[in-house]
Formats: C-alpha cells, sequence, structure tokens
C-alpha cells in the first residue's frame, strides 16, 4: 500500500483515540467492592484473617401453648483463613527526566500509584467472584496460583457443593444466554436447592444481576429491567421487575479481563443472580492498608526521587449461597 500521509494520520488519531478511551475506562469506578462485606481490622492484629459465614436457620419451629420455645444460638459458620496480601507499585525520578520533562513519568503523582494498586484488587476480587468463579485457583501476574476455593474447597460456582449433608448446584445447568426463561430458570433452582451451613433449606431472595461491561449484555439487562412492558413479547402487560424494588444490575468493568489484567472474550456473555444479603455474608474483604503513600528523596547520581504506595488487603468467598451462575457463552438475543 502506498504511503499517504492522510492514512498515516488517521492511524494516530486512533491509536490515540483508542489509548484515551482505554484510560476513561480505567478511571469508572468498579462496582465489584458492592458485592464484598468489608471486615474491620484493627492495629495489633495480625496478617492472618479468619473469615466466617454468618449462619441461621432459614425457619423457625412451630410452639405450641405453655411450651418452651427451643434455643437457638447465633454461631459462626464455616470459615477460612487467608493472610493479607502485600500490593506496591514505585516510581523512580531522574534529573534528566525533571531538567528536560523529557518523559510522561516525571508528571506522575502518587495518586497515580495508588489507581494502579485499586485497580489490580479490583480485578482480582472480580476474579474471584465472576470471571473465575468456576475454578479453583488463578495465577497473578508473576505469581504462584492464589486458591480461592470456597470453605467445602469447591470453585464459588459449582455443581458439587456440600453444606450440612446436603449437595447442590449453583451453576444453571446448561449455562443458557441471558433471557427472561434462564433467568426464570436460574431464580428456580437456587430457591429449590440452596441449603444452609446446617443443611436447612434457605429460600434465597435473588435481587441483583451481575454481568461483565458489555454492550449486548446491558442491553439485553435494560430489556428485562428497563421496560414497563413484558420483555420478549409484544403485549403491554406489567413488567415486575421495572420497580423501585427491581433487581440491581452490577456491570463490572473488569468482567472481561483475564489475570493480567487484558481484555479477553472467555467471559463476556457470562451471569449471575444473587441475594445480596445473603451473597455479602459470604463475600468478604479486609484492608489492613489503603494505599498509602511514601516518598524518598536520593542521593544517587542519576535519581533525584522514589515514590512507593502500598497496600495490605485480603478477600474470600467463605460461601457459594445466595449465587446462581450461568458460564453462558453466547451472546442474549436483543428482542
Amino acid at each position: 500500500m502506498a504511503y499517504t500521509a492522510a492514512g498515516e494520520g488517521a492511524k494516530y488519531v486512533d491509536n490515540v483515540e483508542r489509548v484515551v478511551l482505554e484510560q476513561l475506562e480505567d478511571k469508572k469506578p468498579d462496582m465489584v467492592r458492592d458485592l464484598f462485606t468489608e471486615m474491620p481490622w484493627n492495629p495489633g492484629d495480625g496478617d492472618k484473617v479468619t473469615f466466617n459465614s454468618i449462619a441461621l436457620s432459614g425457619f423457625a419451629p412451630r410452639v405450641d401453648e405453655n411450651e418452651s420455645y427451643p434455643t437457638t444460638n447465633p454461631s459462626n459458620g464455616n470459615e477460612l483463613s487467608k493472610t493479607q496480601i502485600q500490593y506496591g507499585d514505585k516510581l523512580e525520578i531522574s534529573r534528566r527526566m525533571v531538567k528536560f520533562n523529557r518523559y510522561q513519568q516525571s508528571r506522575f503523582d502518587a495518586e497515580d500509584l495508588a489507581s494502579r494498586i485499586r485497580n489490580t484488587l479490583d480485578l482480582e476480587l472480580t476474579l474471584q467472584v465472576f470471571s473465575e468463579a468456576d475454578q479453583t485457583t488463578f495465577t497473578p501476574a508473576g505469581k504462584s496460583a492464589y486458591n480461592i476455593a470456597t470453605s467445602d474447597g469447591q470453585a464459588l460456582a459449582s455443581a458439587s457443593h456440600s453444606y450440612g449433608g446436603v449437595s447442590f448446584s449453583n451453576l444453571l445447568s446448561g449455562g443458557g444466554a441471558l433471557s427472561q426463561s434462564n433467568l426464570n430458570a436460574a431464580i428456580e433452582q437456587g430457591q429449590q436447592e440452596t441449603p444452609d451451613d446446617f443443611g436447612t433449606y434457605l429460600t434465597p431472595n435473588y435481587d441483583t444481576l451481575v454481568i461483565s461491561d458489555n454492550v449486548y449484555m446491558k442491553n439485553k439487562a435494560f430489556q428485562l429491567f428497563g421496560s414497563p412492558l413484558t420483555p420478549e413479547s409484544g403485549n403491554n402487560a406489567v413488567n415486575f421487575y421495572n420497580t423501585e424494588s427491581g433487581m440491581k444490575i452490577i456491570s463490572l468493568k473488569f468482567g472481561n479481563r483475564n489475570t493480567l489484567g487484558a481484555a479477553t472474550t472467555d467471559n463476556i456473555y457470562r451471569w449471575m443472580i444473587m441475594d445480596s444479603n445473603m451473597a455479602r455474608r459470604s463475600l468478604q474483604l479486609q484492608l489492613a492498608e489503603a494505599p498509602t503513600t511514601e516518598q524518598q528523596f536520593v542521593d544517587h547520581d542519576n535519581l533525584v526521587a522514589k515514590i512507593l504506595v502500598t497496600q495490605f488487603a485480603a478477600y474470600a468467598a467463605v460461601q457459594p449461597q445466595g449465587m446462581v451462575y450461568s458460564l453462558s457463552t453466547t451472546a442474549p438475543t436483543i428482542s
């Protein structure tokens, strides 16, 4: 192809536009932390964290006249122990960078570094609860495999869970694409098969849909929940979910990223429903340190300063109750 200035200019503009859009996407708040309950950390606590589920049976017994009430004491359910993970990023500023303002890095500040750490933690939370939910481990960039199994040793999304002697699956059979019928099937499956820690059946109230940051998935979610009419039909029946009490939709901006943080098409069409109150008893996060900046001026011949940002965090999915997954690989049909 012959060289043209216009053609090269178009390439340049396209590249700049893509870079800028990518940065804007990364600046969006990530809703994944809405799925987790943050547990308090106190100075002096060790770096080992024990996450406990909160377990009470789903039903209370009948009591006849003059009969004593049975005693039900709140107790910790299943538990998982995790060690605080250390995250960090460092920037070294040289005299040449400052003198000639030659490199973009010389204009970075601590907030840029802190944002990178927050992105890493949000990516790992997303891998735990969504992108790698059907796996028992994932491998962070440059590190060994990290165990993300639940307290029964299974993947968060698994057909082989067992609690209180009751086996159950929180994987939608067939892994169908997001639709009204598959949504109903997932709700029915979760309501029929979910036991608590002691094997007593629960009835989850599914109030949240979780999807990746994908246009087809967003459009389908709006069709299901945003229209006042019944979705996927032409009649005028009222759409129950188009109310203030309807399902909350959480679109995960890192839902289409792999363990390296690179965009992938592997998980863009999977989806899950959750009872948010029940799920937040299982999905737990503890920050022993938010992104903290340390600045150091050095005497080396070429370096002027160093900026170091660190964070300590631990997270776990203790158990799978209140969550049903569809590992769909098919785009939803937009009616």
